[in-house]
C-alpha cells in the first residue's frame, strides 16, 4: 500500500443512543489496535448522523466492556457527520439501515456513494446493545472486534 493513499475510516450511526461509543471502540481502538500489528497506518474516526450525542461520553457499560478489553474510551466524545467527511475520508462504515440511507442520501457523487458500506458483512445491521440485555454491549464489541479485523485484513490487499 502507497503511503500516499493510506485508509481512513469513519464510522456512522445514531440508530441506538450510546452504540456511538462502541463505535468509537472500533475506530479508535481496535482498527487501530489491529492496523499496528499489521504494520499500517490507518486513520480513524466515529460520528453519528444526528446531534443527539454530540459532544457526550460513551455510556458507562460502554467503557466497562471495553477497560475489560484493555481499551479507554473513557475519554471520547461524540460527533455529527459533516458533508466534509466524504472528502476526508476513504472509506465509510454503517452499523445499520437507517444510517445507510442517511448517509446515501448526502452523497453528492458516485464517488461518494462508493466509499459508504455496512460495517458488518452482507448488510448486516449491528444491533441495538440496549436491547440485548446484560450482554448486548458485550455482543456489539464481538461483533465489531471481528468486523474490524476483517477490514483490517483486507487493507493488506489494498
Amino acid at each position: 500500500m502507497r503511503a500516499d493513499t493510506l485508509p481512513n475510516f469513519l464510522e456512522i450511526n445514531e440508530q441506538v443512543k450510546e452504540i456511538q461509543s462502541e463505535n468509537k471502540i472500533v475506530v479508535d481502538s481496535l482498527i487501530q489496535q489491529e492496523s499496528k500489528l499489521k504494520g499500517l497506518t490507518i486513520s480513524v474516526d466515529s460520528a453519528g448522523t444526528e446531534a443527539y450525542h454530540v459532544g457526550n461520553s460513551p455510556d458507562p457499560r460502554s467503557i466497562a466492556v471495553a477497560k475489560k478489553h484493555g481499551i479507554d474510551i473513557s475519554q471520547q466524545k461524540a460527533r455529527q457527520f459533516s458533508l466534509s467527511d466524504f472528502k476526508e475520508f476513504s472509506h465509510i462504515f454503517v452499523m445499520d439501515r437507517s444510517n445507510y440511507n442517511a448517509i446515501i442520501a448526502k452523497a453528492a457523487s458516485e464517488e461518494e456513494l462508493k466509499k459508504i458500506n455496512f460495517i458488518l458483512n452482507d448488510q448486516e445491521e449491528v444491533p441495538d446493545p440496549y436491547y440485548g440485555g446484560p450482554e448486548g454491549f458485550q455482543n456489539c464489541f464481538t461483533l465489531l472486534e471481528d468486523a474490524c479485523d476483517r477490514i483490517v485484513k483486507s487493507l493488506e490487499n489494498e
